[in-house]
């Protein structure tokens, strides 16, 4: 039994596609001013720390994660800042594990702390202590 989805192929559809494409090849074919480039590493490096630990609780802003990525000095909680450092680090890192046999170390170095946290929420539950991060 095949599969016959409930759309039909219109003119307006294709040449929508072929705009996509032309325009997919255009970005991937061109080259970045080196100053563009730069800073759009260091925007994306930033907003992909403060954006994955900030839906895992982090408090910090997004002012603190450019500032901890800037290596200056921030007032936040340590937990909180140790959780940015460790993930810029890991960013940091990836270029060097990216070989398919260093796969694993890279998900090692993301979870360093991240199981540590776990278990002592786990055990605050279970025998209902919270210990200092």
């Amino acid at each position: 039994m095949t599969y016959k989805p409930k759309y039909s192929n219109t003119h307006k559809t294709l040449d929508n596609i072929s705009k996509i494409l032309l325009g997919k090849h255009i970005i991937e074919n061109s080259k970045a001013i080196p100053k563009w480039e730069l800073k759009l590493t260091k925007e994306a490096i930033i907003n992909s720390a403060y954006s994955s630990t900030k839906i895992e609780g982090n408090n910090l802003t997004l002012e603190q994660v450019t500032g901890l990525f800037e290596q200056r000095q921030i007032i936040a909680s340590k937990k909180d800042t140790r959780e940015v450092k460790n993930y810029l680090e890991a960013l940091a890192k990836i270029p060097c594990y990216a070989s398919n046999k260093n796969r694993i170390q890279i998900s090692k170095l993301m979870c360093k702390y991240t199981r540590r946290f776990k278990i002592r929420i786990l055990f605050s539950f279970w025998f209902g202590y919270i210990s200092k991060y």
